[in-house]
């Protein structure tokens, strides 16, 4: 009973978090609102080409968005979303793991994504594991 409790917080917790960097993105773009990291660390060198960039950056902050508002959800309807929030976690957790399609474990280790990292290949599995193995009431 009490472990369920615990998995309704972290739900809920995770997906205010995940709609909050949704919006950064959604609302901000490529140059983000700035909740992160500062402003202005992209150059545009072609106004034309960054334009679609961008609008695909604001369409990913949305989907990101969605994405935290169904964690959110499930901290309430539980039993409805127990599979739904099963599978994100794990498409979380892929995510994670294309960013080791750089091939540079220097750029993963940085400051600005080695928590994010972290929290994709292990916290997010283990929340699908946990959401799998846990008796809706």
């Amino acid at each position: 009973m009490q472990s369920i409790v615990i998995l309704r917080v972290i739900l809920g917790l995770t997906g205010l978090a995940v709609m909050i960097l949704g919006l950064n993105i959604g609302l901000g773009g490529m140059q983000t609102l700035g909740w992160q990291i500062s402003t202005g660390f992209v150059a545009v060198l072609d106004e034309g080409l960054y334009e679609i960039q961008d609008n695909h950056f604001r369409f990913l902050g949305g989907v990101w968005f969605s994405i935290g508002g169904v964690y959110l959800l499930s901290s309430v309807w539980f039993g409805k979303l127990q599979q739904t929030i099963v599978i994100i976690s794990l498409a979380v957790a892929f995510g994670g793991m294309f960013r080791l399609s750089v091939l540079d474990l220097g750029i993963l280790l940085k400051d600005g994504i080695l928590a994010s990292f972290i929290l994709e290949i292990a916290f997010f599995p283990v929340l699908a594991f946990w959401a799998k193995k846990t008796k809706a009431e």
